[in-house]
């Protein structure tokens, strides 16, 4: 708070008007005439400033205190400035303030001016020491946030590399196995014996036995060339499914949630599955996915 001894002393000392000590709310006298406008003008401004200052406008006052000051060079000025930067949270230029008036106080004011600097000292140093603190611990929670996510993202690309090769040696065994089934089917279709051997007898088909061995043997390669070409597909279908389902490298980019949608059911992923299907008529496969 700007003392009794600050409004009687600055207009006394920027007038050149005396003002008694029991005359705290007297009226400094005008200038006379010819008296420097400069000093008018702080005057004026000290006045506003401390105005500002008693109704708890720390910014107008600190702004008029500095212009009087610049137009008065009236070093008593800078008590004031410390008393409100020091409400403005601005401990630092409050001590350069204070250490300006040190210099320039009566010494009997010495004591008590450096006992105030050494308190700034003090609560400037711990303020320092907060921020340093704080600034450690935020670049640690950064460095364990990118220690996390270079695991994660170390952990999703190996991931992604065996789902990749599971893909591939799906796919190759898969192709391998249509084209082996292909092949037992065309040479089963080749070694079955020709219509001519076999006739038929209303819904039946007779041959002779001299052909069954043939018959049974073609038979046999069908079949197997037919499992094989299935599986086969099967194995393709899923490396197909693996390949279009293979997880990025990157870890995916985190959304904040609105507060309208927190509580919702989260959006389930999509996914492909490949399943047999035999049935008493016909034997294949069969894709099932979300998407």
């Amino acid at each position: 708070m700007v003392n009794l001894l600050w409004k009687l002393t600055i207009p006394a000392v920027l007038t050149g008007v005396a003002v008694l000590p029991t005359a705290a709310h007297a009226q400094a006298k005008k200038p006379p005439a010819g008296k420097d406008p400069k000093l008018a003008e702080a005057k004026r401004l000290f006045d506003q400033a401390t105005e500002a200052y008693s109704q708890g406008r720390w910014e107008d006052a600190a702004r008029d205190w500095e212009k009087s000051y610049e137009l008065s060079g009236k070093a008593l000025i800078f008590e004031s400035l410390a008393n409100v930067y020091e409400r403005l949270g601005e401990k630092q230029k409050a001590r350069d303030a204070l250490a300006k008036w040190r210099a320039e106080a009566p010494e009997t004011e010495h004591t008590q001016l450096d006992a105030k600097i050494k308190a700034l000292d003090e609560r400037i140093a711990a303020a320092a020491a907060a921020d340093k603190a704080k600034k450690e611990e935020e670049e640690k929670k950064k460095a364990a946030a990118a220690g996390e996510a270079k695991a994660d993202k170390e952990a999703r690309e190996k991931a992604r590399s065996t789902r990749l090769i599971l893909t591939l040696t799906a796919g190759g065994i898969g192709i391998l196995g249509v084209g082996a089934g292909v092949a037992l089917d065309l040479i089963g279709s080749g070694q079955r014996p020709s219509g001519d051997v076999c006739t038929k007898s209303g819904n039946k088909t007779l041959c002779p036995t001299s052909a069954k061995d043939a018959i049974e043997s073609s038979s046999t390669l069908v079949l197997a060339g037919d499992i094989s070409w299935i599986a086969g597909a099967v194995f393709v279908a899923a490396g197909a499914a693996l390949y279009f389902t293979l997880p990025s490298g990157d870890p995916p980019a985190k959304e904040a949630q609105s507060p309208e949608k927190k509580g919702q059911t989260k959006t389930p992923e999509r996914w492909i599955a490949v399943v047999p299907s035999i049935g008493p008529t016909n034997t294949g496969f069969a894709v099932t996915g979300s998407f």
